[in-house]
């Protein structure tokens, strides 16, 4: 269960940086809410990072060192 609340708690701060930082904007959708939650978003992203492990390896990297400064 605690595996599960850091990787949730990961993937939901990684999708706040990408929005926040501007690299990846979530949308609003005509109801007023973003297209995708911040958890979907980071972790669409993490997957995306780890499937194209040899290419985006810094990324990764970078993912990592966020998660220690929280």
């Amino acid at each position: 269960f605690t595996l599960l609340a850091i990787a949730f708690s990961w993937a939901h701060h990684i999708g706040e940086w990408l929005h926040d930082s501007k690299t990846k904007i979530l949308k609003l959708k005509s109801h007023l809410r973003l297209e995708k939650s911040f958890f979907r978003h980071g972790l669409d992203y993490l997957k995306h990072l780890i499937s194209n492990l040899n290419r985006k390896a810094d990324a990764l990297f970078f993912c990592i060192r966020l998660l220690s400064r929280t």
